[in-house]
């Protein structure tokens, strides 16, 4: 049985989720196990342009994002969230809806 990968296309988040080490098997790449243990995500000065991926992180209760080049930012997938902090980036639209 082959394990089911998240779709990261940004490269550099999928860069910097694997330098936190979300990527527990070190094979690059980043399966539903690894995003749905996962309980914290700090983005911080890093150039991602495009979140897609993140609402796989369903178990994510603590994210921060900073300085990055988004646009938008839907967490409405992300149902577990306690604590969301972002800043220094100018959002066109945010949704929080669950």
């Amino acid at each position: 049985m082959q394990a089911q990968i998240v779709n990261i296309p940004d490269v550099s988040f999928k860069s910097e989720l694997i330098a936190d080490g979300v990527d527990t098997n070190a094979d690059s790449e980043i399966q539903v196990s690894e995003a749905l243990a996962t309980t914290t995500m700090s983005l911080v000065n890093v150039n991602i342009a495009d979140l897609e991926g993140l609402q796989s992180f369903i178990n994510l209760e603590t994210f921060t994002c900073t300085n990055l080049n988004i646009l938008t930012l839907d967490l409405t997938s992300n149902v577990n969230l306690i604590s969301v902090e972002s800043g220094s980036f100018t959002l066109a639209s945010i949704d929080v809806t669950t």
